[in-house]
């Protein structure tokens, strides 16, 4: 949910830099933040939106649409009722998801991240909810806590055989632009 939000607070100008229409802006960017982060800790990052119907969830993009339009524009004019409006849209989907049965206390705790190939990255504390997170999409890669500690664990071990295979055993020159091969 705030992602899209997220996505242009990168072109935002530093706080120590801001005028006063821009902390004004800053002061509901804030506001809207706050709230989406007490929802996402209820359903879950990105749950939200995808528990209510197509015609919601199309509306709750269109919203996001225009809070990033204006913060881009610095229409601060409009930026107030944009806010309130996407606060009250949370609430519209909450309602509208518990109607169709689901709960926000079954959403996985998880932490979503976008990756450089345009694919989801979404780590999960263990397989339950790696479980609840089946169906998200076909772009979104699953890790538990556990697996990436054994990709680091693994990785170390390897970090750790290369450094004393390399502090025992002299390298062969090797010729890159060849592709030779070469037994350590």
């Amino acid at each position: 949910m705030r992602t899209i939000i997220k996505q242009n607070k990168a072109d935002w100008i530093e706080r120590d830099a801001m005028t006063a229409d821009d902390y004004a802006m800053q002061k509901w960017i804030d506001k809207l933040d706050r709230c989406l982060v007490e929802v996402e800790s209820r359903w879950g990052v990105d749950r939200l939106q995808k528990l209510v119907s197509q015609a919601t969830a199309i509306k709750w993009k269109s919203q996001m649409d225009k809070i990033n339009a204006a913060i881009q524009s610095c229409d601060l004019t409009t930026f107030p009722e944009l806010v309130a409006g996407a606060i009250r849209g949370c609430g519209v989907m909450e309602e509208e998801a518990k109607a169709q049965g689901h709960s926000p206390h079954d959403a996985p705790l998880c932490w979503t991240v976008a990756t450089p190939k345009g694919n989801t990255l979404a780590i999960v504390r263990h397989a339950k909810d790696a479980m609840l997170m089946q169906g998200f999409g076909d772009d979104v890669l699953i890790w538990t806590i556990d697996e990436i500690a054994a990709l680091v664990d693994g990785q170390i071990l390897v970090d750790r055989l290369e450094t004393r295979k390399a502090e025992s055993i002299p390298l062969p020159d090797f010729d890159f632009t060849k592709g030779d091969d070469v037994e350590f």
